[in-house]
């Protein structure tokens, strides 16, 4: 019944989840697991305060719960604490160190804060765990080309073009890295191939626009 509810929930049959979950929960309701379900049910129904309060609840009774922690750090950024949902997703690739979505969450927040040094440690960590994970690289090559490393960060997405040369986000990272040493008919070169993938690419038509101050236009 809770892979059941779980699937009511990734579906968006919210109602349908909410009934599954509160008939678990009259037979056991300190189950940690379905606490953490009714949290995430929360959040997508915009209940925050509720969802903190549940989410507690889960945690308080199960500490180690990984995906407790990510929807509670959630929680926190909806609220608009992100120094506190660092900290829960902190807990969580802690507890779970293959877990992509916190830390996606949480090299998200540290880069929106232009923290490149916690950026860099915390995808080296995130690729050690995942050395497949595309994501962890494309972070560490940001982390890198915000601190300077254009010889890193190049070596990080020529990796990641040899494991993956149709992803319009290597591109549009690239081109980025070429404006940020002035070869700007380079990165504007890099800029239109991520387009040419991928046409609603916001980082490309960004670039594009930055090429374009560079020139006069």
């Amino acid at each position: 019944r809770k892979t059941y509810a779980q699937l009511l929930i990734l579906n968006k049959r919210l109602d349908d989840a909410a009934r599954v979950i509160d008939e678990i929960l009259k037979k056991t309701p300190q189950d940690p697991e379905i606490l953490v379900q009714k949290g995430q049910l929360q959040l997508l129904q915009k209940k925050t305060d509720e969802a903190t309060t549940t989410l507690q609840s889960a945690l308080k009774n199960s500490p180690d719960n990984a995906a407790g922690h990510y929807f509670l750090g959630l929680a926190y950024k909806e609220k608009g604490d992100a120094l506190q949902a660092e900290g829960q997703w902190r807990d969580a690739v802690r507890l779970s160190p293959s877990m992509p979505e916190a830390w996606i969450a949480l090299c998200g927040s540290v880069s929106q804060r232009s923290d490149w040094r916690s950026l860099e440690e915390l995808s080296n960590q995130w690729r050690k765990a995942a050395p497949n994970s595309m994501d962890a690289y494309l972070f560490h090559a940001s982390a890198l080309t915000k601190k300077g490393d254009v010889p890193g960060a190049e070596a990080d997405l020529n990796h990641l073009l040899k494991v993956a040369p149709q992803n319009p986000v290597i591109y549009a990272k690239l081109g980025g890295l070429r404006l940020s040493q002035k070869r700007t008919p380079d990165a504007e070169s890099l800029f239109r191939r991520a387009l040419m993938l991928d046409p609603n690419s916001l980082e490309a038509i960004y670039g594009l626009a930055l090429v374009d101050l560079q020139k006069n236009k």
